[in-house]
């Protein structure tokens, strides 16, 4: 299965999320950042942000109607990200992303947040 990253996630924790998966000798997720160009496949996973107040953004609706499975980062438009609670609620929510992807098969929007150990389920 493919994990991609927007852009916008920090370097450092999509290498140790590729570090950590090195070390899955069945190499079920094969993690990279994303490129808009890229071909959807059923099994592509996607990580963005989405700074929309209320409901959801266009990007994360668009990804989702393209077939994507999406976890999608809730950010305020005005404010700023804190990089390392940001790598540490994906760090902590990464056990519950595995879970689902391999259970569920069609694509899903599920949303968090800063310090979030809860994923919540939006459009499945």
């Amino acid at each position: 299965m493919k994990v991609l990253f927007d852009a916008n996630y920090p370097k450092y924790l999509v290498n140790a999320l590729q570090l950590v998966h090195q070390l899955d000798t069945k190499e079920l997720f094969a993690i990279s950042y994303w490129q808009k160009e890229q071909q959807t496949s059923e099994d592509s996973v996607v990580f963005i942000f989405d700074r929309s107040k209320k409901g959801l953004d266009i990007t994360t609706l668009k990804c989702y109607e393209a077939g994507y499975k999406v976890f999608a980062f809730k950010l305020p438009a005005k404010e700023k990200i804190d990089l390392f609670n940001f790598s540490l609620t994906v760090l902590n929510i990464w056990p519950k992303v595995l879970e689902t992807v391999t259970d569920k098969q069609k694509p899903f929007i599920y949303t968090y947040r800063y310090g979030g150990r809860k994923l919540k389920k939006v459009v499945e």
